[in-house]
């Protein structure tokens, strides 16, 4: 059997369903983003949209983009860039179930890093829901605050230096 041929590429405004569906596949229901959303970061900071393809399929995403360090992001915020940016956001990444343990979030965790730094950025920060931080403190990410709701329960704004 050969190996899968995996690729990471720009997401397109036509891909959105597909990471809709991924999101719901990761998260269900109560965390499935408005479209509008993702069209917005498109649009404003396409190099912070990042899919994951596998033999052609669509297995996972990134979504990132520069933000305001220690400003928690609420869900389907529209992304504004102002100038003020001090750190990278990364808004959601997910791979769907059957794509996970073939390395996939720590190829888009590479993207991340090199655009953190392209950018001049020396700190990334992200909202971790639905008991997340442990799979984020494996990227060194770490707690600097508890959020006492955030969609449908309890979250974590957590940090990391580059």
């Amino acid at each position: 059997m050969a190996d899968p041929v995996v690729s990471i590429n720009r997401i397109t405004v036509g891909e959105i369903a597909f990471v809709l569906d991924i999101q719901r596949d990761c998260y269900g229901d109560g965390y499935v983003e408005d479209s509008n959303t993702f069209s917005r970061m498109i649009t404003l900071y396409p190099q912070g949209c990042l899919g994951v393809s596998v033999d052609g399929s669509l297995a996972g995403y990134v979504f990132f983009h520069p933000y305001r360090e220690n400003v928690v992001k609420p869900l389907d915020f529209s992304l504004n860039l102002d100038g003020t940016e001090d750190c990278m956001y990364l808004h959601d990444m997910a791979v769907h179930h059957r794509y996970r343990g073939m390395g996939l979030t720590w190829m888009l965790m590479e993207r991340v890093d090199h655009e953190t730094r392209r950018r001049g950025f020396e700190v990334q920060c992200l909202v971790a829901v639905q008991n997340s931080r442990d799979f984020w403190s494996k990227y060194e990410f770490r707690t600097a605050r508890k959020i006492e709701r955030y969609g449908e329960g309890p979250a974590y704004y957590m940090k990391r230096c580059l």
